[in-house]
């Protein structure tokens, strides 16, 4: 595009194109299933992904520590260590990254992992309910 007056007409400006679309809503329903020290995070897709989503990023104690591209899936192969975890989702499109997913909150103790919001199935022959930081922590055999 360039502009033209009476002086005649100017320089031909660069162009510039536009994709509608907007950063897509957070992942839904993130869930972990904890087993012999083995983490598996789950989640559904976003209500609006604004134009579709290009990657999932999954945090732990707020770190990077993967991507995935088509599944809504993500499997830990070992968690490091015994200690508090905190796990979120985001998603990420041609706009950006969204805001994350709902936390799931995790304490793995060794073979014991007890989880203080939200639904958790561990590998165990006992079912304990216990009180942790004012969370309900629900811990069942599956």
């Amino acid at each position: 595009m360039s502009a033209v007056n009476s002086a005649g007409e100017g320089p031909v400006s660069k162009s510039v194109s536009t994709r509608p679309g907007k950063i897509s809503d957070p992942p839904l329903n993130l869930k972990i299933v904890v087993k012999d020290g083995y983490a598996n995070l789950t989640w559904d897709t976003p209500k609006n992904t604004g134009g579709g989503i290009e990657e999932y990023k999954v945090y732990c104690n707020g770190k990077l520590i993967g991507k995935v591209y088509y599944e809504k899936h993500y499997f830990l192969y070992k968690l490091p260590s015994s200690g508090k975890y905190v796990f979120y989702v985001t998603a990420v499109n041609f706009k950006g990254e969204s805001e994350p997913s709902n936390v799931v909150r995790i304490l793995y103790l060794e073979k014991t992992c007890l989880q203080y919001k939200g639904d958790i199935v561990v590998s165990s022959s006992l079912v304990i309910l216990a009180l942790i930081a004012g969370f309900i922590a629900r811990k069942s055999k599956k």
